[in-house]
């Protein structure tokens, strides 16, 4: 489980192409893909100064049995991560470049307003690049993206600092 920080979960294809398969946050729980197989799918990669708490399942399963808050958070997560997955396979087979970045970055707002943080000014700790790996976008799409929202009055930008104004209108940008 994250603790603090954020991760990016990476596969590298046989020719050496890297997809970003997903962003983590503090709370989240990575190497689940690995549950059902018994090997990882994905590598994970802090992207700033992180810790993990480590969870063997042995012994995730052993308390699991004596504390059935445990196991029902541990479904959730699991759900979650079900449900995020399916998120973005819609997202990438029915949106344009446009409402996939902006449906990007209200997620992250909305995740980081649940750890407590202000939902309305990110610190992007991934690249434009890990960023276009995950939506299936180039890199300079993703850029011309978030300038293009920037010159709307959608999105504030300086470097990795993103401001969102206006929700309503960044939400309006995501519909589809």
């Amino acid at each position: 489980m994250v603790r603090t920080g954020t991760f990016k979960a990476v596969t590298v294809s046989q020719d050496g192409g890297v997809k970003i398969n997903g962003f983590y946050l503090p709370g989240d729980l990575l190497g689940l893909d690995g549950i059902g197989r018994g090997a990882y799918a994905f590598d994970s990669i802090a992207l700033e100064d992180s810790e993990v708490c480590v969870l063997p399942l042995d012994q995730l399963e052993s308390m699991a049995g004596k504390y059935p808050d445990l196991l029902r958070a541990f479904v959730r997560a699991l759900s979650l991560e079900i449900t995020r997955e399916q998120s973005l396979t819609t997202w990438l087979g029915r949106l344009d470049a446009e409402q996939r970045v902006a449906r990007f970055l209200l997620r992250l707002c909305e995740r980081y307003q649940k750890l407590g943080y202000a939902k309305d000014a990110l610190l992007l700790h991934m690249s434009r690049d890990d960023i276009g790996s995950y939506l299936a976008l180039s890199t300079e799409t993703v850029s011309r993206v978030i300038s293009r929202l920037s010159r709307r009055g959608l999105l504030t930008v300086e470097q990795r600092h993103i401001g969102v104004p206006d929700f309503s209108r960044l939400t309006q940008a995501a519909a589809w």
